[in-house]
């Protein structure tokens, strides 16, 4: 059994989280950085499982992702495939809304796993600007939450071959 990781990192924090579940996944497993030029000649048909793994900002998945799974949605229909997603937001509905709004429903309806894996903002990561808009509500320069528990758990249900 094979495993993709696709995901789209624009900070660094998601490509430390799929490095992370990545490590935790016992069959052989496949990064696919959409950042990356040959993430669009990979061939998702190799792999029996896919984890669709982006980041919410401004309550909004990046553009990249969602184009990658709206194009290859026939192909994912086909395969088991779960959502890891970061986010700072706390509320089920709204989570599940970003989904929903971002991806193809029936993508995320026949998902086995929708996993909420914590979220980052660090302000030396932004800009001038962003800085000022972000400063009341971070401080230290950084917020983190990260659950390594619910990446465990995403693991888990990877590893027994769902």
């Amino acid at each position: 059994m094979s495993v993709a990781i696709v995901y789209l990192s624009g900070k660094g924090w998601v490509a430390e989280r799929a490095a992370e579940l990545s490590g935790l996944i016992t069959d052989d497993v496949t990064l696919i950085n959409l950042k990356d030029r040959s993430a669009g000649q990979v061939d998702l048909l190799a792999f029996d499982r896919v984890v669709i793994l982006g980041a919410v900002r401004m309550g909004r998945f990046p553009g990249k992702l969602k184009r990658y799974c709206f194009k290859n949605e026939a192909l994912l229909l086909k395969k088991k495939i779960s959502f890891a997603y970061a986010c700072l937001e706390e509320d089920e509905g709204k989570k599940n809304a970003y989904l929903l709004s971002a991806f193809p429903p029936s993508l995320v309806k026949g998902a086995f796993a929708k996993v909420w894996i914590g979220g980052r903002i660090r302000l030396s990561d932004y800009g001038w600007i962003q800085q000022k808009m972000l400063a009341p509500l971070v401080k230290d320069d950084v917020i983190e939450k990260k659950l390594s528990e619910n990446i465990e758990v995403l693991a888990g249900m990877i590893n027994e071959k769902l």
